[in-house]
């Protein structure tokens, strides 16, 4: 029996071990802050444009990570495109999970009520993902809150294409590690471990722009993508997991009364009296068994942080530094963004 549980437990470690390996070999890091440079330094393309010059947009490098400011003119938008020849699959079939801590030290969005219901539609700081099959999420970030963006086939007037949706009540105007998880059909946002939105993911090929990155796949944005808001953020990390770190949120089932069986009776036969040399048989009734009706709740799903067991479809290490963007890879990948 000894024997028995010594070699269970080193089996046990065994796969435990052999699940951090997988866990680490799925890790990708696009950026890291540490290194003493900016994103685009590492697995980013950077741009800033701005639609009433003079562009005063800028990437500064600061302890630990990038400072990026579009506060000095809100015309000016810039951000950071994951480069497409160092994205791995991002299949919402098998799921994945993006990390990246980000501080907003200060965001106005002022005049960017798009469809006149009251809600500001527009973020200085945003971060759009798209899966391989261009489902993705763009959530808009505040200094005291987040919220997604809604997808539809036209913008305002006519359509509710990039208009406010699902909020949760969050400040982040301290540093903050978020992990986007994208499995399926929907996003879960966690906020150092705990979580803070979750919803359906959208498609956003819709948009009507000089180029559509939305129709993009495998595309991570993280920045200000719109002249109509302004932000001074703080970006020091950015990961991707392929496979999920945190479970998605899904439906809480309501309990309700499932009775298991009604109890009946249920005769298995019915003799008849005879005259007989042997026996007088007399009718009775035999129930085969008494079921009492119990509740029953279905189950109730909660968001639990867990270390994913497995990791398919994933670099077989993790990257600890990225190409630096080239003058090739800006000419053939322009993905512009200006929502107005």
């Amino acid at each position: 029996m000894r024997k028995f549980l010594s070699c269970l437990i080193v089996g046990v470690f065994i796969i435990l071990w052999l699940t951090q390996l997988l866990t680490l070999a799925a890790g990708f890091t696009l950026y890291d802050g540490t290194l003493g440079n900016t994103p685009d330094k590492q697995g980013f393309t950077y741009q800033a444009l701005s639609i009433k010059p003079p562009l005063v947009a800028t990437q500064t490098v600061t302890l630990g990570g990038t400072i990026l400011d579009t506060t000095k003119n809100v015309a000016d938008y810039a951000g950071y495109f994951s480069q497409l020849a160092t994205m791995p699959t991002l299949s919402r079939t098998i799921g994945y999970t993006v990390n990246f801590a980000v501080q907003i030290s200060s965001e106005s969005h002022t005049g960017s009520d798009k469809n006149g219901d009251g809600k500001a539609d527009r973020a200085g700081f945003s971060v759009i993902v798209l899966s391989s099959d261009l489902q993705g999420i763009e959530l808009g970030f505040w200094t005291n809150s987040i919220w997604a963006q809604e997808d539809g086939l036209q913008e305002p007037p006519a359509g509710l294409l990039f208009t406010h949706a699902e909020e949760a009540t969050f400040t982040t105007t301290s540093l903050i590690t978020y992990n986007l998880v994208i499995s399926e059909n929907n996003y879960a946002l966690f906020g150092n471990g705990k979580p803070i939105l979750n919803g359906r993911l959208r498609n956003y090929t819709a948009f009507n722009g000089p180029l559509n990155p939305y129709s993009t796949p495998n595309l991570i944005f993280l920045g200000d993508d719109t002249p109509s808001a302004k932000a001074k953020i703080k970006l020091t990390t950015v990961s991707i997991q392929t496979a999920p770190i945190i479970e998605v949120p899904t439906a809480t089932a309501t309990a309700t009364d499932t009775p298991t069986a009604t109890a009946t009776n249920s005769p298995t036969a019915t003799a008849t009296a005879t005259n007989s040399p042997t026996a007088t048989a007399t009718a009775t009734n035999s129930p085969i068994a008494t079921a009492t009706a119990t509740n029953s709740p279905i189950a109730t799903a909660t968001a639990t942080v867990t270390n994913s067991p497995t990791a398919t479809n994933s670099p077989t290490a993790t990257a600890t530094t990225m190409p630096t963007a080239t003058a090739e890879n800006s000419l053939t990948y322009l993905p512009l963004i200006i929502k107005f």
